[in-house]
Parts: structure tokens; sequence; C-alpha cells
């Protein structure tokens, strides 16, 4: 790789050939490319998102005060997303969401839902292996148990 760096592709040889022979991406070697052949100033070096305080972090103190309700007996045994969840929606300021947004899911879900048959219902015939539902239809049972 260094010797491609240096000096210039052989003749005959292209940029595809090198990378395809290297296993590594054309769009790689063009951004080693440019670095190595770069002549401005130094970048500076970058800072890390853990060293910097971001603006809507909480504080020390407030992060001690969630872990110590997180790891309460209470909420112990719950995924975090619930608990907060569940504190938001006694939050006051989200009271009148539910009246804009309106209810997720709730006329679904009542609607969607089958009556189910109680299986006393079901006559079962052990010589052809099926169930008669009370409608007259014949289930069969193709599996072995």
């Amino acid at each position: 790789m260094n010797q491609l760096l240096q000096a210039p592709l052989p003749s005959g040889i292209s940029e595809r050939l090198a990378c395809h022979v290297l296993d590594i991406g054309r769009n790689t070697f063009r951004a080693i490319h440019a670095r190595y052949h770069f002549c401005g100033p130094v970048s500076p070096h970058r800072r890390k998102r853990k060293d910097i305080q971001q603006p809507r972090a909480l504080s020390v103190e407030e992060s001690a005060q969630v872990k110590a309700v997180l790891s309460s007996t209470e909420y112990q045994d719950q995924p975090p997303a619930s608990v907060y969840y569940r504190f938001r929606s006694r939050d006051e300021r989200f009271d009148e969401q539910k009246e804009k947004y309106g209810h997720r899911h709730e006329e679904h879900h009542k609607s969607e839902c089958h009556k189910q048959i109680p299986t006393s219902e079901f006559d079962y015939d052990s010589v052809k292996q099926a169930c008669i539902c009370p409608q007259g239809h014949e289930l069969t049972f193709n599996g072995l148990r």
C-alpha cells in the first residue's frame, strides 16, 4: 500500500485493478491517497463527543437521581423506556397530548379482536383424526404429535 502512495501506478494497472488486488474500496484508496499527498496545514485534533458536555444532557446530580430511581425496588425489573413513558404520562406538560394527537391503537384494539370458540363446542372424530366445528366444517390435522 505504501508503494502505491509514494509512486504513481505502473502503466497498464488501473486504480480499479489495484484496489481489487488489495481488496480495498476505491474511495478508501482515494481518501488515503489524498491524506498522504495533502500539502496544507495539519488538521486540528478532532474532539471526541465523550469529552463534550451536551447542551440538553442531565447534570451529574440529575443523572445520579435518575439512576437511584431506576434501581429502586419499584422499577428495578422494568426497562428504562417503560419507566420513562410511565413518568411521562404523569407529567402535566403532556396532558393534552392524547387530545392533540389522538389515542394510539385504541380504536383498532377492540374492533379487531375475534370471538374465540371454546373447544367444548368442537366434536372430535378419532377415526378420521379431524375436528368438526359448530358450523359443520371438518378440520383435519396432518402433522405428527
